[in-house]
This record gives structure tokens, sequence and C-alpha cells, in this order.
């Protein structure tokens, strides 16, 4: 895997903690057993655990963005991709991927089903 069990453990626990922080704030039923929703907190676990081997140590992830050239102002001034939340329930637009690519966006979080928009 090009990767080091202890690069791989670290991946594995920051994806595990943004799965858990972010259930914990929503609320989302399961956690109070332990368990996280997938759906709703596994993009983002899987962002955070995925990057660093995608090679992208650093990344920026912009919220509620409503236009292609705010992605490639956060881009340019940050200089690290730019992470776009194509999931259902956000603010921002359902932008193509032919779309994020113009715009500097590294990574997208997509739904695992059609949108309601």
């Amino acid at each position: 895997m090009g990767r080091s069990g202890s690069q791989l453990l670290t991946a594995f626990v920051a994806a595990v903690e943004v799965m858990f922080r972010i259930g914990t704030v929503s609320r989302h039923g399961p956690e109070s057993l332990g368990f996280q929703a997938p759906g709703l907190t596994g993009p983002y676990g899987a962002a955070i655990g995925c990057g660093p081997r995608a090679g992208w140590g650093d990344m920026v992830f912009p919220e509620a963005v409503t236009e292609l050239e705010m992605y490639r102002s956060f881009a340019a001034r940050t200089k690290v991709p730019a992470l776009a939340n194509m999931t259902e329930f956000g603010l921002t637009p359902l932008y193509s991927t032919d779309e994020l690519k113009s715009a500097d966006v590294g990574l997208a979080l997509c739904p695992c089903r059609p949108s309601p928009r």
C-alpha cells in the first residue's frame, strides 16, 4: 500500500475521530449505542482517512460555497486542494465533476443516492 502500519493506523484513527465528532454533534441515532451512521459521517471520515494517502496532507474544506470562483479563491490563497461538499443537504449547489475540476477542487464528497434538489 505504500504506507507504514503507523501511517495507516494514524489515518484510521483520524477518520474515526471525525466520524464520531460529527455523529456526536449531529445527535444522529446510533451514537448513544457507540455506533455511527455511515451515511452521515462516513464521507467525511473517508476523506480524512484517504486524503493523506492520495498525497493531500493538507486541504481546505470550505462550507456553504455558492459559486465556483469561491473554490478557486480558496485553493489559490491556501496553496492546497479544496474539498467540495456535494452532499444533498449542503448549501453548495451540486456541481458536476468537470465543473469542480475547473475550479481547482481536489476531492468531492458526493451523495450515495440521487439528490432531492
